[in-house]
């Protein structure tokens, strides 16, 4: 009777630790989804953040006829992302016809 019952207990200590190695598993890998849902999220927040930016800068530009990245804030989106907006003069790849182009250049950090 006494071999049963020890035959029965490995049993049932070698089911529960079958049982805890999936649970760790299942953890582990909910916790990696979980981080690359947050990066996706953050990385479209970025994208619309920067777009929100140019348009911001392309009314600037229609609205006064110049962007002066001074008078530019900074652009908050949702979760404390901001877009910093710099211009340059010219255009490098365009030809010479486009004299006074400006080049819009905008940062999110993320």
């Amino acid at each position: 009777m006494q071999v049963k019952k020890a035959v029965v207990l490995v049993i049932v200590w070698g089911l529960t630790i079958i049982v805890a190695i999936l649970a760790i598993g299942a953890i582990y890998l909910m916790g990696n989804q979980a981080y690359v849902a947050e990066h996706k999220i953050r990385r479209i927040l970025a994208y619309y953040t920067a777009k929100a930016g140019m348009v911001y800068a392309l009314e600037d530009l229609r609205t006064t006829g110049t962007v002066d990245p001074s008078q530019i804030q900074l652009i908050q989106g949702s979760r404390n992302l901001t877009a910093v907006i710099t211009t340059t003069s010219g255009c490098p790849t365009l030809a010479d016809d486009f004299s006074g182009c400006q080049t819009l250049s905008i940062t999110v950090d993320y």
